[in-house]
């Protein structure tokens, strides 16, 4: 090929690097979701859900899909998505208490409201969120935060009589670390008071995402990400999306990112009479690489 983009995304869950995080039943929300989503690279996760309270660190919206997905009913996920390999685990459990963690407080808080508010309306699951957190105000230009500090200030007032499952908010909560022999039974938080434990027996870290490092492809650890100017990585080399720009913006940003960089491909590269999709076949062939043709692709 006269060009190679990547555009293999952010796949790695990141790490809180805390003492205890490779204990059994904590999990990477990445891992998590493409287990009950079937990603077939997590098909044998295997988490254990008889489990009565679940630690979820992050404030976003993935935080949010993991909350509602354990909080939902049977009936309400019933035109969903969801794995019926993973539903049956998933609403079967005991879980009555769904601890959402932050280490900022309410109005930092980066969920997008319409998510945010559908926790308040949810069969079995009422959200606990403490007054005493709400004292702040959002930005009177941010329509976004005066709406979720809105939602938050009702969840503040909810009667949850009559629904087993609790939502607990918190605020200003640092992880520490994981506590538990072998399996994850606590968390260690700082918060303005001080030290405290939290009893959990899964924890799903919600902290965002990674790319994957490739061989003969330059990386930034630290960042997670393929260095590049504006897509470009090297000669006939590009990135575009997650990959290259980190996990943020949804499709539509990644869209656009790739819409620019295909401009900027057909204006830098030149074709160099290389044999393209017919080398490639040749190649895979010689290897015994057995590949999907576009054919194939439109029949999955």
């Amino acid at each position: 090929y006269d060009a190679v983009v990547l555009a293999t995304g952010a796949t790695e869950d990141r790490r809180l690097g805390i003492p205890g995080e490779e204990l059994g039943n904590v999990l990477g929300s990445g891992a998590f979701v493409q287990w009950y989503n079937a990603h077939p690279d997590h098909a044998a996760l295997g988490p254990d859900l008889a489990v009565k309270s679940v630690a979820i660190i992050g404030h976003g919206n993935v935080a949010i899909d993991v909350a509602r997905v354990l909080a939902k009913t049977a009936a309400e996920m019933a035109r969903s998505d969801l794995s019926p390999l993973a539903a049956p685990h998933i609403h079967g459990a005991p879980v009555t208490h769904i601890h959402l963690i932050g280490r900022r407080g309410p109005v930092e808080a980066s969920f997008t409201n319409a998510e945010l508010a559908e926790l308040g309306r949810l069969a079995r699951a009422a959200p606990v969120v403490d007054a005493a957190d709400l004292g702040v105000e959002a930005p009177a230009d941010d329509k976004v935060k005066q709406a979720n500090l809105a939602t938050l200030r009702e969840f503040a007032t909810v009667d949850a009589a009559g629904r087993p499952v609790r939502l607990h908010f918190h605020f200003h909560a640092r992880p520490l670390a994981f506590l538990g022999d072998g399996t994850v039974t606590g968390l260690r938080l700082l918060a303005p008071q001080g030290e405290r434990d939290l009893p959990c027996e899964l924890a799903v870290t919600c902290i965002g995402y990674r790319a994957t490092m490739l061989d003969g492809v330059p990386f930034d650890a630290a960042r997670g990400v393929v260095p590049n100017d504006r897509g470009r990585v090297a000669d006939g080399l590009y990135v575009a999306g997650w990959a290259g720009r980190g996990p943020s913006g949804v499709i539509a940003t990644n869209r656009a990112d790739g819409f620019a960089l295909a401009g900027r491909i057909v204006t830098e590269v030149k074709p160099a009479d290389r044999p393209g999709r017919t080398g490639l076949d040749t190649l895979l062939v010689s290897r015994g690489v057995s590949a999907s043709s576009w054919d194939d692709w439109r029949r999955i």
